[in-house]
């Protein structure tokens, strides 16, 4: 990922996609298929969709390859924040803090 201008996965299906999220921690811009949960990356402008069974897989790569390398590397920085969220420390503490919340409401 360090040496990538951008993360290709013309997969179909994906229940998560620990490649693409690993892909977007990388501050890389992705182009994946909108059978994938990370359906948001066009709307943060952190990648491209693939649709209709990739039938824009052609036209979407020719798009990509015409980008600036400084355009690419500004997408790849909001896909940090498209998976800011998905930070372990933040998961945890979310975590922990549910189950003190049931734990109160047994006692």
């Amino acid at each position: 990922f360090i040496k990538s201008s951008v993360f290709i996965n013309p997969s179909n299906f994906e229940n998560y996609g620990q490649s693409i999220a690993e892909a977007l921690s990388y501050n890389i811009p992705v182009v994946i298929s909108k059978n994938t949960p990370w359906d948001k990356v066009v709307e943060k402008n952190c990648g491209w969709l693939l649709c209709d069974g990739n039938k824009n897989l052609m036209k979407t790569l020719e798009i990509v390859l015409l980008e600036s390398q400084d355009n690419l590397k500004k997408m790849g920085l909001n896909s940090s924040k498209l998976i800011s969220k998905l930070n372990p420390e933040i998961i945890n503490e979310k975590t922990l803090e549910i189950y003190n919340q049931l734990q109160n409401a047994k006692a």
